[in-house]
């Protein structure tokens, strides 16, 4: 299924047409909230905090609604069980609703879980909402399984809006499915534009000539890196603080991928490799000196740092030395 989310708008494989209708009119809808707080964990968390940074960057809450073209503050919670960082979050909102003096402030929960019971957005969303309901009108929408997500049912019953997580499609893989579509329309970002980047990169992944193909080609050198040099660890070293993320994002897409225990046959292997999240220039000191200067033991995937161009590309240099 993994080859139809870039065509999703074009298809009614992974998304019917009614919410694809009401997927489309979310970017009108955000503006009546004056922050959005997205709540998962994992792929439900990661792919969303990338296009946060990327789109609207560490200073977006500090914009006037106007200056960020009407649309809301955007905060972050349950991709981890710290109380501390959820009782200081409550506090930043409580003290934005207590400068709304003629009404009281609109904050949208988006619920992304596909089970519906993983416990820290389900402790977020309890904490969050005991926290916030004397200050804040609270509306809640949700992103979860057609079928098996315990969400649902409450959303059918209390009618607010719950959009579906495919089948078949991990929750790294989600940023291009309704997971990441929902979260980027309420930011204003154009999801037509966002899809026909990956259409591109889709496209020129079909060839099976590893001189045509940079996905194969990749896979080719991690694999040559790791049985023929034994290197296992890999380094995604952005150089842009707004790709810091992608690192994170990078490190859970290579590790839940190629961690496996079996081959496609049943077999024993261990398989796995080891990702490091990473940022340049910062990182350089320690994370590139020793593969550099001491054994070669990293692959390394450096990004030269254009965020702000919106246009992120990748070298890959193997860490392997240089007799070899």
């Amino acid at each position: 299924m993994f080859p139809h989310l870039s065509y999703l708008l074009e298809e009614n494989v992974l998304i019917s047409e009614e919410e694809k209708e009401a997927l489309l009119s979310l970017k009108e809808e955000a503006k009546s909230y004056d922050a959005v707080i997205s709540i998962g964990i994992g792929g439900s968390y990661l792919g969303n905090q990338v296009l946060f940074d990327l789109f609207c960057g560490p200073y977006w809450n500090q914009l006037t609604k106007e200056e960020r073209g009407g649309y809301p503050q955007f905060y972050f919670a349950g991709q981890n069980v710290d109380p501390v960082t959820l009782v200081e979050l409550s506090s930043c909102i409580s003290r934005e609703a207590k400068r709304l003096k003629d009404r009281r402030m609109k904050v949208q929960f988006l619920v992304i879980s596909k089970s519906g019971t993983t416990i820290e957005p389900v402790t977020a969303v309890r904490g969050l909402k005991k926290l916030l309901v004397d200050v804040c009108d609270i509306h809640l929408m949700a992103i979860t399984d057609k079928e098996k997500g315990r969400i649902r049912p409450l959303a059918e019953e209390r009618h607010f809006p719950c959009f579906t997580v495919p089948d078949g499609i991990g929750g790294r893989f989600s940023i291009f499915s309704q997971v990441g579509l929902v979260f980027a329309s309420l930011a204003g970002i154009d999801i037509e534009s966002f899809l026909k980047g990956a259409q591109m990169v889709e496209e020129n992944c079909r060839s099976e000539e590893i001189n045509e193909n940079p996905a194969l080609l990749l896979a080719a050198l991690k694999y040559i890196a790791t049985k023929e040099y034994g290197i296992t660890a890999e380094v995604i070293m952005p150089y842009g603080d707004k790709l810091r993320s992608f690192g994170w994002w990078y490190a859970q897409l290579l590790g839940e991928s190629l961690g496996k225990k079996y081959d496609m046959q049943g077999n024993v292997v261990y398989n796995g490799r080891i990702p490091v999240a990473s940022v340049g220039t910062t990182d350089m000191h320690s994370l590139t000196h020793a593969p550099s200067a001491g054994e070669a033991s990293a692959f390394s995937g450096k990004d030269r740092g254009r965020a702000a161009r919106r246009s992120p590309s990748t070298s890959i240099r193997p860490a392997i030395p240089a007799k070899c």
